[in-house]
């Protein structure tokens, strides 16, 4: 909203005192919270996936690995900070080159071979889901917000 109304002055302000209110989830728990988490199974394995609108728009990355240490006390693997190729319509309008960059993040998380992928972002669990499933892999992916709120992901 900042952006969108950068030039009507009494719009901005308004807009101003809702940002300086709003925060990720994760962000806000972490913060303000005195939440802790349930620690999970010790016989599953995590892979968390930053966004990149999370990392690169929002600044947030200590918060959501900090709960999932809590979640995860036996570890869990910070995937590298590289996008998942999703991008919105990119992915429809660069077909080939989101593919690649999927292709990538596939490989890291094999690499990591956790049970689940964990995110804030619902886009990238679906495009990471989606490149999962089509390479048949058992590893699927969860929203953070599930395992904080103690469901377990059910293995499919």
């Amino acid at each position: 909203y900042l952006e969108l109304f950068r030039e009507k002055d009494a719009w901005l302000t308004r807009a101003r005192r809702l940002a300086e209110r709003t925060y990720e989830l994760c962000e806000f728990i972490d913060r303000f919270t005195s939440f802790t988490p349930r620690p999970a199974a010790p016989q599953l394995r995590f892979a968390y996936h930053a966004s990149c609108h999370l990392l690169r728009g929002l600044g947030v990355d200590a918060e959501p690995k900090h709960l999932l240490g809590q979640l995860a006390p036996q570890g869990f693997a910070a995937l590298p900070a590289d996008c998942c190729g999703f991008g919105g319509v990119f992915a429809l309008e660069y077909a080939s080159i989101s593919t690649s960059i999927l292709n990538h993040k596939l490989l890291q998380i094999e690499k990591a071979d956790p049970d689940f992928v964990l995110s804030v972002d619902v886009s990238c669990l679906m495009q990471i889901e989606g490149g999962l499933r089509k390479r048949g892999s058992r590893i699927r992916c969860s929203h953070v917000a599930l395992p904080l709120a103690g469901f377990e992901p059910g293995l499919r």
